[in-house]
């Protein structure tokens, strides 16, 4: 209701992505993350085999770490090297049972072997986490996060059924046919598929997150926008 007022007292509303607003229309402006690339150095050689993955963010519902931690127990079937770092704390005391139910039902074995549970660590760490994994997995259908960035900043290959990233760099399996994606079917494309084509579109996506979400792009846009 406020943000609605907001729309019709003021000029605009300024927002990360166009997800992250409710309302649509001309004075709505999505200028992307604001994120220094220069925190997120780009791994010069992607990792591969995909063997170590991680996940970072609010240990929340929404967030579907049960989906995640299902997803890549399921591809260790065919692929066992698979491994899962989740990183993160619930982000009020409303989800605190949620995540020690989560992490108790997953410490004990056969998880334990493959399964390593971190909790909260600042966004200035997230570099020297992202440092020698192979797959950033993420399941959270909302709005943009930033973590999906940063990841891709970091020149990992990003697993997710987030439609809003899907929208701007696209999927490893399903080229614009989201309608049949599911997380474990997007992990798979990106397994099996050959190094050459996995460093090319990390390359790419490397570019499109710098030309859509680097803070120097994004300070630029607001200018713009504020001095229309």
């Amino acid at each position: 209701m406020y943000l609605r007022v907001s729309k019709l007292l003021t000029n605009g509303i300024i927002t990360s992505t166009s997800g992250s607003c409710p309302l649509v229309g001309k004075k709505i402006f999505p200028i992307g993350q604001s994120i220094d690339k220069n925190k997120f150095q780009k791994q010069q050689q992607a990792n591969y085999p995909i063997k170590n993955l991680i996940h970072a963010g609010r240990f929340d519902p929404s967030k579907n770490i049960d989906l995640i931690i299902e997803s890549v127990e399921s591809l260790k079937k065919n692929y066992p090297n698979l491994s899962l770092e989740i990183v993160g704390s619930p982000s009020s005391d409303l989800y605190k049972h949620y995540s020690q139910n989560l992490i108790s039902k997953f410490s004990s074995d056969p998880f334990s072997s493959w399964l390593k549970f971190t909790s909260y660590v600042p966004r200035e760490e997230l570099p020297k986490l992202f440092t020698g994994k192979d797959g950033f997995i993420h399941s959270f259908q909302g709005s943009l996060d930033k973590t999906l960035i940063e990841a891709t900043f970091s020149g990992l290959p990003v697993i997710t059924i987030n439609r809003e990233y899907l929208n701007i760099f696209g999927s490893w399996g399903c080229g614009h046919n989201y309608g049949d994606l599911t997380l474990e079917s997007e992990a798979l494309a990106l397994i099996e598929m050959p190094e050459d084509d996995v460093k090319r579109e990390i390359d790419r996506r490397y570019i499109l997150a710098v030309e859509q979400h680097e803070v120097s792009g994004w300070v630029d846009r607001l200018v713009k926008i504020l001095i229309s």
